[in-house]
């Protein structure tokens, strides 16, 4: 049976500041990064990002950037949009 502790280990994964555990896999080094008001961000990231039954839930969190999620393995999961109008 594969974990959560298997995955942890196997991709080198860290606990994450809002929940779950995670490790970038990719940074546009090669592209000058986007200036916002909370800081200079690259203009493309990618990360490898797992909740646990420990830590099972992700924080709410604004988005600075365009964001892809795939969702690999585990249970079915709800995802919950948030949008500046209220919806």
């Amino acid at each position: 049976m594969i974990t959560a502790e298997y995955w942890i280990e196997a991709l080198g994964l860290e606990e994450h500041v809002e929940g779950g555990y995670f490790r970038r896999t990719f940074q546009a080094d090669h592209r000058p990064r986007i200036s916002t008001p909370v800081g200079d961000r690259y203009t493309l990231t990618s990360i490898h990002y797992l909740l646990t039954r420990g830590s099972p839930v992700g924080h709410w969190h604004l988005n600075e950037s365009d964001i892809l999620h795939f969702h690999h393995h585990g249970e079915a999961i709800t995802y919950h949009l948030l949008y500046p109008d209220g919806r």
